[in-house]
């Protein structure tokens, strides 16, 4: 099913007549209006949740067919305090599905020729003691002597 078939399945055909005439003359839905808003809804979900619409994803479904409604509303079908408080519930909405499909994406992989080599307990930095005596003096601390 396509966003528009979404949206026309999740609201009334009264609803869909109402928001898709802004001069509240109409008595079918306007396909034409309605078609703008499943593109603009398109684009912004893109923008907004930064990932494809996926009509497999009852999230995208859901938050899809908000959208297409929300930009109805912002074309004249009603105030535009009405068309700013779904646009509010709407960008919250994509955050959170933004940082739920952020989490889930796939760590990227290197193409790096090195290899990771396991540590193993007791292992200590692997350099020349005798040039570290060298550079730092004794090994043996002040604090190691009984007698201080």
């Amino acid at each position: 099913m396509a966003l528009k078939d979404e949206f026309e399945a999740r609201y009334s055909a009264a609803a869909r007549i109402r928001w898709s005439n802004p001069d509240s003359k109409g008595t079918t839905q306007d396909d034409t209006l309605v078609a703008q808003a499943v593109t603009d809804a398109e684009a912004w979900f893109q923008t907004e949740v930064q990932a494809d619409y996926d009509n497999d994803d009852t999230r995208h479904k859901s938050l899809g067919s908000q959208a297409v409604r929300a930009f109805l509303l912002s074309y004249g079908a009603a105030g535009a305090k009405t068309a700013e408080d779904a646009f509010k519930r709407l960008e919250r909405s994509a955050e959170l599905l933004r940082e739920t499909t952020v989490r889930k994406h796939e760590v990227p992989r290197s193409t790096s020729g090195l290899t990771v080599t396991q540590d193993e307990s007791g292992d200590t930095p692997a350099f020349d003691s005798k040039k570290m005596e060298q550079i730092v003096g004794s090994t043996t601390s002040p604090r190691d002597d009984d007698t201080g």
